[in-house]
């Protein structure tokens, strides 16, 4: 195998040819990207407000109306960048799966672990992307927490606010593990209240884990669904993603169990575990209903200095970077992203709290 020179273009060729991990949210709610020439990523969202025309009197030409107004939040984006450092240690040794009498030499590993190690931080950065979705739908806001030094004891806090507020929230016996509860109608609530304030149908029902549970073990639910007077929707479970359950349907609306996780390291204050837990994306508690497809990323410019001294600047997903440490024969592999959730609607969602967390 020949030794392959990289360089920053040929390495985003590589990147974006990576096998995704898991990100449903992103792809179902953020699809559409956006690039910028600035490390500032602009918003623009509007509400519609329904206005109806006014009738004219006899002889009145017309009357003049207000253009509805829009909001531009100007953000800048934070900085995903993930890096490994590739040592000679690394290389001289058999790598996992390689033939026990590989011929194989260093340089032709470099190649190898190269590629690996970029595969490995475009996941990370992808599972960061989802968290992200995952924070806007359910919090109505990303908090992002750049961390100064890699033991990530000390960090600087940025908050990115949507303006989302229609959050249900089950007391007592409504509750759906209660002694009262009325899934069909809750969920119904939600789909009402985000077609009222958006003017969009919700398409889409994203069920946590302990909820979906909770549901599939209620018989009134159930029996509403087998009404066959009434074709209320559907419950056919199935698995379309190692991750990703379709349940159904009810109404129009598509019925989704989402199981992915991510590996959590700091407490809500920004303290350090430690143990990492593993935190399902869709909380286990809660269920969304939601317009699909109507919300994005926008991207943030990376500049870097490259190896012939002087600073380029990308308008790229991620962009890689390779340092090298002669001195301590040593490959620094980095790899930046600057992505921002743009939500055109903040109205296009509704989140239930359906019972208290466990």
């Amino acid at each position: 195998m020949p030794v392959q020179y990289f360089t920053t273009r040929s390495l985003l060729e590589v990147i974006t040819k990576v096998s995704p991990p898991t990100t449903f949210l992103t792809d179902l709610f953020f699809g559409s990207e956006q690039y910028f020439d600035t490390e500032e990523v602009l918003i623009d969202y509007k509400k519609d407000g329904e206005k109806v025309a006014p009738f004219v009197a006899p002889m009145t030409k017309g009357i003049t109306v207000e253009r509805e107004g829009y909001k531009t939040k100007k953000i800048v984006a934070p900085r995903l960048a993930p890096q490994r450092v590739m040592r000679i240690e690394d290389l001289n040794h058999r790598f996992a799966g390689e033939d026990f009498s590989s011929q194989k030499t260093p340089q032709e590993r470099q190649n190898e672990l190269t590629m690996q190690d970029y595969a490995d931080l475009e996941k990370m950065n992808l599972r960061a992307k989802e968290l992200m979705s995952s924070q806007v739908l359910f919090n109505g806001e990303v908090i992002v927490r750049g961390f100064t030094s890699d033991e990530r004891n000390n960090f600087i806090e940025q908050v990115i606010r949507y303006e989302h507020d229609s959050q249900i929230v089950l007391t007592g016996e409504n509750k759906w593990n209660g002694t009262s509860p009325d899934i069909l109608k809750d969920i119904n609530e939600a789909e009402k209240l985000v077609a009222r304030k958006s003017s969009k149908v919700p398409d889409v029902i994203i069920m946590g884990a302990d909820a979906y549970e909770t549901a599939m073990e209620n018989e009134k639910f159930l029996k509403k669904l087998d009404n066959r007077r009434v074709n209320l929707g559907v419950i056919e479970p199935k698995f379309i993603d190692p991750t990703v359950k379709l349940v159904g349907e009810i109404g129009q609306m598509q019925v989704y169990v989402y199981y992915g996780q991510y590996q959590e390291t700091h407490d809500l204050d920004g303290k350090l575990l430690d143990k990492p837990v593993m935190k399902p994306f869709i909380p286990n508690n809660k269920v969304l209903v939601a317009v699909s497809k109507v919300h994005g990323f926008g991207y943030g410019v990376v500049t870097q200095m490259e190896e012939d001294g002087n600073f380029k600047s990308y308008k790229a997903k991620s962009v890689p970077k390779i340092i090298t440490d002669v001195a301590n024969d040593a490959k620094l592999l980095r790899l930046t992203s600057r992505p921002v959730p743009t939500v055109s609607d903040a109205d296009a969602w509704a989140v239930i709290t359906v019972m208290d967390e466990v």
